[in-house]
């Protein structure tokens, strides 16, 4: 599966696109976040999201979409449970336009894009910290 899901740490959960995504890959990490969200939602912690893009192919518009009616149809859960994400993307071009889309339809959590994985990292301690989420290794 070329969307590989996994805990970093107790409060910090990480997507990684490698190659092309198929819908079922979409799907299937939109299950696994969603159970880590409930999860959390019912311990009554917090979490933040990485979402490292370098290696992928991108995803298609149709991809897009479910992405976006995902965020929706789940926002109350997202706006109490996650405290930000952090997306890594290679093209200047993709960055841009992934700011201007949020400045358009904010999303229901913070989420900014940055060129490197140490760049989002850096962006996400500093949200635990901020928020007093144990530090993620």
């Amino acid at each position: 599966m070329p969307i590989y899901f996994k805990p970093l740490s107790e409060t910090r959960y990480s997507f990684e696109y490698v190659g092309a995504v198929s819908d079922d890959d979409v799907d299937t990490a939109e299950t696994q976040w969603l159970t880590a969200m409930r999860n959390a939602d019912a311990a009554g912690r917090r979490l933040v999201l990485f979402v490292d893009g370098l290696r992928s192919e991108g995803m298609s518009a149709k991809q897009r979409q479910v992405t976006a009616d995902f965020s929706i149809k789940h926002e109350g859960l997202i706006r109490r449970v996650c405290v930000a994400q952090a997306v890594t993307l290679d093209s200047a071009l993709q960055r841009g336009i992934l700011t201007a889309i949020l400045w358009l339809k904010p999303p229901p959590t913070e989420l900014r894009a940055f060129k490197t994985r140490a760049e989002a990292e850096a962006f996400l301690d500093e949200v635990e910290r901020k928020n007093n989420l144990a530090r993620s290794a």
